[in-house]
């Protein structure tokens, strides 16, 4: 990531990008708590990238260690405000690293509203 950044190929970092939020996710057996995983490494590499060092989703973190990474989902999906991680991964061409795009892609382990929210969220940037 950081040589294809260093020569300026955006295509070759988003590809490395990825794969390194893939990795997150592998040991965990579920498919929507691996993706889940694969989402927050995306999350927290884009603090990094924002902040010049590593940057842990420290509430993020908090409310997953005391809750769990459906709450966490419901919460992204629920919230009035997008973050800035939000709209760097859509401005990207990485949606489907967004809470959002999982909410909607396993409807059935979450709540009416947080999915119906999640598609108005998903629609109104196509």
């Amino acid at each position: 990531m950081v040589n294809a950044k260093r020569q300026k190929n955006m295509e070759i970092y988003w590809q490395a990008f990825r794969r390194v939020c893939e990795l997150e996710g592998k040991n965990y057996d579920d498919p929507l708590e691996r993706e889940f995983y694969s989402t927050l490494a995306a999350y927290e590499e884009l603090l990094a990238d924002k902040h010049g060092r590593r940057q842990p989703a420290a509430r993020t973190r908090q409310k997953l260690k005391n809750q769990g990474f459906i709450a966490c989902l419901e919460d992204w999906a629920l919230s009035a405000k997008r973050t800035d991680g939000f709209n760097a991964l859509v401005d990207s061409g990485q949606v489907e690293l967004t809470g959002e795009h999982l909410v909607t892609k396993y409807p059935d382990r979450f709540s009416a509203k947080a999915v119906a929210n999640a598609r108005k969220v998903l629609e109104s940037i196509s």
